[in-house]
């Protein structure tokens, strides 16, 4: 969807706004809120869009374990789990420091809050 934005901004740029995903990208983080070092980076595949890209991003980290998911705009949330029980979430923040909103997700239906057993 992104990259059909950009098109039509790009062939017809009356369209574009101050709101728009092409104009703005939030990475400054609140003050307010405690600050939070992944144990992993959060590390981004940025415009991605073809296995060539993939690949090439794989080559920084060969030997690690490694989660691909398509891109939604939205927030990343990292959930952190002890004994199968949230006790930490975390956003994306820059990729390496994020901020903590466990009070918030506490809120959320679909914030996981007790993980699956993987064994039985």
């Amino acid at each position: 969807m992104y990259a059909d934005l950009v098109a039509l901004e790009t062939a017809r740029p009356e369209f574009i706004t101050e709101m728009s995903p092409t104009q703005r990208i939030v990475t400054a983080m609140n003050g307010d809120l405690q600050k939070v070092k992944h144990i992993t980076p959060m590390l981004s595949l940025k415009k991605t869009t073809d296995a060539a890209g993939i690949h090439d991003f794989l080559k920084h980290a060969p030997n690690e374990p490694v989660i691909l998911q398509r891109k939604e705009d939205g927030l990343t949330i990292v959930g952190s789990y002890d004994n199968h029980r949230a006790y930490e979430y975390v956003t994306r923040g820059n990729g390496e420091i994020g901020e903590s909103c466990m009070s918030a997700c506490s809120q959320i239906s679909n914030c996981l809050k007790q993980s699956a057993s993987l064994t039985n």
